[in-house]
């Protein structure tokens, strides 16, 4: 199992992505890379998440706003927007780690 959003693994899964699409797939660089890159933005949320998830459990509510600010900031309101519903919509269903 990989260990969610390192930067150097999530590095090894773009570039993993990439070669199967391009080597394997017959597609173009270009666009072995776009989806490669789709793959590795969807596997980062995940991560995310499931860390948003941990962390609400261990030390709450406040520790995730602060979180979240910190990505608003950094990577803009959708994002953390995105991670804030994904995040308390397995809360709500109990799917906590």
């Amino acid at each position: 199992k990989r260990r969610c959003a390192v930067k150097e693994n999530l590095i090894e899964l773009f570039n993993e992505r990439a070669g199967i699409r391009e080597f394997d797939g017959g597609l173009s660089r270009d666009i072995a890379e776009r989806l490669a890159e789709e793959d590795v933005e969807a596997y980062r949320h995940k991560c995310e998440v499931d860390s948003i998830v941990r962390m609400y459990e261990t030390k709450g509510g406040d520790a995730v706003k602060s979180f979240l600010l910190q990505v608003e900031k950094h990577r803009g309101s959708e994002t953390a927007s995105r991670l804030r519903e994904k995040a308390l919509a397995q809360i709500r269903l109990g799917k906590t780690k």
